[in-house]
């Protein structure tokens, strides 16, 4: 599986739990860089997240819902 990110420094990625596979975390981890995904629920051994940049991944994620919620997607 190619990078996620290539020739990009970055310290996280904070995303949704559809980017949630043991290939992309095992490269991120590989990378150095901070895992904050919203983890499956079936995930056998989850992931420790950073608690604090969970929050700004949630965040995000509700304002995106309300983005949605006023366009009628």
């Amino acid at each position: 599986m190619a990078p996620l990110i290539e020739g990009v420094e970055f310290g996280a990625l904070l995303a949704d739990k559809a980017i949630d596979s043991n290939d992309i975390v095992a490269d991120l981890d590989k990378r150095g860089a901070k895992i904050v995904i919203s983890q499956h629920p079936r995930r056998a051994k989850p992931i420790p997240l950073d608690a604090e940049m969970y929050k700004w991944r949630h965040l995000i994620e509700n304002f995106f819902c309300k983005l949605k919620e006023g366009c009628g997607c």
